[in-house]
């Protein structure tokens, strides 16, 4: 089901200060990291758990940024997937110290 505006709003209040933003239709985070290996398994963790999950999120790396973007496209808005993913990638942020 395809959350209201309202709800992904309400959703992101507890991790906008962690650097997350809700806009163009987009639940948007884009964090810096100082090793290119570090950069790599935060990718590879991320890609491998939305997989897990049956999600693609939208990842761009332009050294030292990585910039992720979630959506559910089969769904053409922002879904509890999103949220799960988002909760994995702060969680693997501070797990792995990236």
């Amino acid at each position: 089901m395809v959350l209201t505006e309202g709800e992904i709003l309400e959703g992101l209040s507890g991790f906008k200060e962690n650097g997350w933003e809700y806009k163009n239709g987009r639940i948007v985070k884009k964090h810096e990291f100082k090793d290119q290996t570090k950069t790599k398994e935060f990718f590879n963790l991320i890609y491998d758990f939305g997989r897990s999950i049956d999600h693609d999120p939208v990842i761009s790396i332009i050294h030292p940024y990585v910039t992720v973007s979630l959506y559910t496209f089969c769904k053409k808005g922002i879904t509890e997937k999103d949220f799960v993913l988002l909760g994995y990638i702060e969680e693997a942020l501070k797990r792995y110290s990236l």
